[in-house]
């Protein structure tokens, strides 16, 4: 896995959803199973399943949902698209 460094800006859209750096899991190891991404409604994009602590959504696109005030904490989101504020 090639790592790149995030944005400025990416950075700043996960510290709103209260994600820093350190809890991102990132993980250089043996693929796990295959990642399940959430499902996004198209008109309140709200997540599906609600975001929680620990979720693998490596590689998922997130950029239309809102999960203001979702716990990310050891979250898996390497190479995911960023939620919109």
């Amino acid at each position: 896995m090639i790592w790149k460094p995030w944005s400025a800006r990416t950075l700043s859209a996960l510290a709103m959803l209260g994600v820093t750096a350190a809890t991102l899991a990132l993980s250089g190891g043996p693929a796990s199973a295959a990642v399940t991404c959430p499902t996004i409604d198209p008109t309140t994009r709200a997540v599906s399943p609600a975001p929680a602590p620990g979720v693998d959504w490596q590689g998922c696109n997130l950029a239309t949902a809102i999960m203001t005030g979702a716990n990310l904490a050891n979250a898996n989101l390497a190479g995911a698209k960023p939620a919109r504020r």
